[in-house]
């Protein structure tokens, strides 16, 4: 338990700073190629946070859009 909340912990910074390029290094240790991002419209408060940084403005280079559908995205994760 306690492992998984360091992980969490780890990966927050992430979320809280996308436009640090540092931070595909930090998703590739821990495995991630791919970053889902639910629709955040109707959705629950909890999905709608979790969206808010991936306004489309605000993406970082190290990942791709690699699918869309009804407002839900997929990023893949570029090599660092």
């Amino acid at each position: 338990m306690e492992a998984s909340r360091a992980e969490q912990a780890r990966l927050r910074l992430f979320w809280d700073d996308l436009a640090n390029p540092d931070h595909a290094g930090l998703l590739a240790d821990a495995g991630i190629t791919h970053v889902i991002v639910p629709d955040s419209g109707d959705t629950p408060f909890r999905w709608q946070e979790a969206a808010r940084p991936f306004a489309r403005a605000s993406v970082p280079d190290y990942l791709r859009l690699v699918f869309e559908a009804g407002g839900a995205r997929v990023y893949a994760l570029d090599s660092p």
